[in-house]
């Protein structure tokens, strides 16, 4: 009988397992007791009456400089792991590398929890080798789902990491994809799956949870957690609607913000099609999430990365576990669809990610090379984003491997760049932050404003009250892929808000699932202009922006105004806005508008 190793050294944020072996199965063993001495790292144990606990291993999470002991004593016999902890490197200033990976798979081909705890097709270490073998990831992840998994599997993706650490081509980060099934009624009493699955990289835990309350408590307190949320917008199976966290409204934002690192907004399932998770990205800025942009493979199957060529591309100035999980906690991270993009650029002469001097004109200057060569994956379109989703800059068939622009903004808080290259691939670059404070998006002082007298025409002056019969099982088509729509309140009223119901999505079960669901997610109105008006012919900007809510109402709050008209000019869809046949040419739908006074 031996521990895993006698002595352990690593770096403040590295999470090691260390575990007895005997060559027998001591998984039940309740007489193997653990115990930790010193304060350098915490330790996790995972024993108890549960359905997946166990006895053989514990996790250590390295949170402080300097030196512990973790003892197992089995039948009176002590064996002992002496720590030593110490900072992590500093790599500021340091040139940085671009290494292209992945931050989204799975060791298991089943999504079914006895097929996975009872008759295991793979394990952990199967997945390791075989990703070895393919050699085309310099990092991969092991996040199995908590509601298919149990502690012990949990647990053994860090078993194999250690046994193979340093041996294998990709840095291995161990995890899971645990799910928060949380739900609610919304005001139209219509249920709504208000969160979905949060990949986690380097946590000490695994949970599938049916509320965040739950999910927190079993996660514990981890600063040195990678937490992403996973594919944000996809259909969900167990509810009319598509996953949400809304990190607006979310009531757990605290708690989320010291977790969540990244945003997928690309990946599977939905694949190249992906038309709705990169709107998540700009929502959780806007709400003061220090995120980036991430992509995940998702995969299930043969882990073969060749079946989708996006990449999760890290900057670091080296390959180690070190440098990548500074470059992961400090957000040199992010998504590029077609894995080739190697993005740099400075604002203000600060390389991104950064936070930024207060400033009123922000000078970009953009440098790109590639991994490899293919023209087609050059950018042929620059987009600037900012606050509310919105593009404030947009550069078409310029020299994007180095170029320089400037953007003037009194009120910007943030800023991050989209590349879209020939194949209408998308880049997501990281973000900078201009110090400004986020304003709150409060909207819980809005009331909904009687309907009783409304009246609403389409362009064309046809009749479309089917969007105000407070009905949300019932939607309205535009001839296209635009719309103008205008509301007849039937008497002045002062108007601070407008709420958007999206149409409700059903899960495919059969057919091409992937074609099936962005076709599904192709229809929501996306850029938004609002007019007022107090005779229905001269109407007057109110306000513009973007819509990013796809499950259930979003709500607008803007200048209160006294109006009598409304006017709504719908100018594109998630499909046209991807760019990409036959979505964008998918027509518009709407399920119910609602103002507020």
């Amino acid at each position: 009988m031996k521990i895993s190793a006698e002595k352990l050294s690593s770096f403040v944020g590295d999470v090691r397992p260390i575990w007895i072996e005997d060559g027998t199965d001591l998984k039940w063993n309740k007489r193997i007791a653990w115990k930790l001495s010193g304060d350098a790292v915490t330790m996790e144990k995972f024993g108890g009456y549960d359905h997946g606990c166990f006895y053989y291993g514990v996790l250590v999470t390295f949170v402080k400089e300097g030196a512990a002991t973790v003892t197992a004593t089995y039948d009176g016999v002590e064996y002992k792991c002496e720590i030593t902890s110490r900072a992590r490197r500093d790599f500021s200033g340091m040139e940085n590398n671009f290494y292209k990976g992945d931050t989204h798979a799975h060791s298991q081909t089943e999504h079914d929890h006895d097929t996975v705890c009872f008759n295991r097709e793979s394990s952990p270490a199967e997945y390791i080798e075989a990703i070895d073998k393919e050699a085309l990831r310099e990092f991969a992840p092991i996040t199995d789902h908590a509601s298919t998994i149990d502690d012990e599997f949990f647990f053994r993706g860090f078993m194999e990491t250690e046994r193979r650490m340093g041996k294998t081509y990709p840095i291995i980060f161990p995890g899971s994809e645990s799910e928060i099934a949380y739900t609610e009624y919304d005001r139209y009493n219509n249920i709504q799956r208000l969160s979905g699955e949060l990949v986690t990289l380097n946590a000490k835990r695994c949970c599938y949870s049916k509320t965040y309350e739950e999910f927190f408590f079993t996660m514990g307190e981890n600063p040195y957690a990678i937490g992403v949320f996973a594919h944000p917008h996809v259909i969900g199976g167990s509810t009319r609607g598509v996953w949400n966290y809304r990190p607006r409204t979310n009531p757990y934002n605290d708690k989320l913000k010291k977790l969540i690192k990244y945003v997928e907004v690309l990946g599977a399932p939905s694949g190249r099609e992906n038309t709705l998770h990169e709107y998540v990205y700009s929502e959780a800025l806007d709400a003061g999430y220090r995120v980036s942009s991430t992509c995940g493979s998702d995969q299930h199957n043969n882990w073969d990365f060749n079946a989708y060529p996006g990449a999760v591309v890290i900057m670091a100035p080296e390959k180690s576990r070190e440098a990548f999980l500074d470059a992961f906690l400090n957000l040199r991270a992010y998504a590029t669809e077609s894995g080739n993009i190697k993005l740099r650029y400075f604002v203000n002469g600060k390389e991104a990610p950064c936070d930024l001097e207060e400033a009123t004109k922000y000078h970009f200057e953009v440098k790109i090379d590639y991994f490899y060569e293919d023209k087609m994956t050059r950018p042929v379109r620059l987009e600037v984003i900012s606050d509310g989703g919105k593009t404030i800059k947009t550069i078409e068939n310029g020299n994007f491997e180095n170029i320089e622009f400037d953007i003037e903004s009194d009120t910007a808080r943030w800023f991050y760049i989209r590349l879209v290259d020939s194949y209408t691939y998308r880049t997501f670059s990281v973000p900078v932050f201009t110090g400004r404070e986020i304003t709150p998006h409060i909207i819980d002082d809005l009331k909904p404003i009687d309907k009783s007298k409304f009246k609403i025409t389409d362009e064309k002056g046809r009749d479309a009250s089917v969007l105000i019969n407070d009905d949300i099982s019932t939607e309205w088509q535009a001839d296209g892929t635009s719309a103008t729509l205008t509301i007849d309140i039937g008497e002045e009223k002062t108007v601070r808000g407008l709420g958007n119901y999206s149409v409700g999505l059903l899960r495919p079960y059969s057919g091409d699932i992937r074609r099936l669901m962005a076709e599904q997610e192709a229809v929501f109105p996306v850029d938004y202009r609002i007019y007022s008006s107090l005779d229905g012919v001269n109407f007057d900007l109110w306000d513009e922006g973007v819509f990013r809510t796809f499950s259930g109402e979003e709500i607008l709050k803007f200048e209160p105004r006294t109006t009598k008209f409304v006017k709504i000019e719908l100018l594109s869809t998630t499909g046209t806005r991807l760019g990409r046949s036959p979505y964008n040419e998918i027509p518009m739908k709407i399920s119910e508008f609602t103002l507020f006074e």
